[in-house]
């Protein structure tokens, strides 16, 4: 029983032997003395290093040092890395490590080209408000350090249109009214002066649009009426002309 035990086990050893023959081609894979395996790679610089093509039904990084990246690399130069920190992470795409997409210490992500020192696009954690070209869009869902270019914009108003300059019971000022007003306070009524904005930051471009159209009626309101007073004027002065002209013909008659 004990012999049967034996060559049990040595029938085993060898088909297990033979099994890893068929499954492994010979030098296929290598240990090097620093305990660095290769597959496909005769002298491995790392811990394990496979050449060719690798299949997982998952893959999972732990424990990584602080220090460390996982770096997916191809021979023509393109690259991705993965790594961080213990506030951060970053994901690192292109050969020369240009464009990058990275959790930043403040909770927002950042995509762009880091290296430079300024993120293109950052979404901040807490707000969700969004920064092109800056770090820092503040209270601004959308905060652009930069020109914006559109064929067309559409500004959503929540003031009413000023169509009511020209209801009947508007308070329109008078010209002189006017013209103390600025005197006095260097800028037109209902318009923000240059230190309000100054002290704002800016000013918002829906109400500033509607505050300019409403001036722009009361403007064609002032025309229309200083118009009405040129066609009474004018009219007065042909009616003078009219007297005179009888009058020189009295005066001549007379002669």
């Amino acid at each position: 029983m004990k012999m049967y035990k034996l060559f049990l086990v040595a029938v085993l050893s060898l088909s297990a032997t033979m099994g890893f023959g068929q499954l492994y081609a010979p030098g296929a894979v290598q240990a090097s003395g620093n305990a660095n395996v290769g597959v496909n790679v005769s002298t491995p610089s790392n811990e394990l290093q496979v050449l060719g093509t690798v299949r997982a039904k998952s893959f999972l990084l732990t424990n990584i040092q602080a220090s460390a990246a996982a770096t997916l690399n191809r021979l023509d130069g393109a690259a991705m890395s993965m790594g961080g920190g213990a506030t951060q992470g970053t994901m690192i795409f292109d050969e020369n490590y240009d464009f990058q997409i990275r959790k930043a210490p403040r909770a927002q992500v950042e995509v762009g080209i880091l290296n430079a020192g300024t993120a293109v696009i950052t979404v901040d954690g807490p707000t969700g408000n969004v920064g092109i070209n800056t770090e820092n869009p503040g209270s601004f869902q959308l905060a652009v350090e930069g020109t914006i270019g559109c064929r067309e914009a559409q500004v959503l108003i929540t003031n009413p249109f000023p169509d009511f300059v020209f209801e009947s019971d508007y308070d329109l000022k008078s010209l002189p009214e006017v013209e103390q007003y600025i005197k006095e306070n260097k800028h037109l009524p209902e318009i923000p002066s240059a230190a309000e904005v100054e002290e704002e930051g800016g000013f918002k471009l829906g109400e500033m649009n509607l505050k300019l159209l409403q001036k722009v009626e009361e403007l064609t309101l002032y025309l229309i009426d200083q118009n009405k007073r040129i066609d009474q004027l004018s009219s007065e002065l042909e009616k003078v002309k009219k007297e005179n002209a009888s009058l020189r013909e009295g005066i001549s008659g007379s002669n």
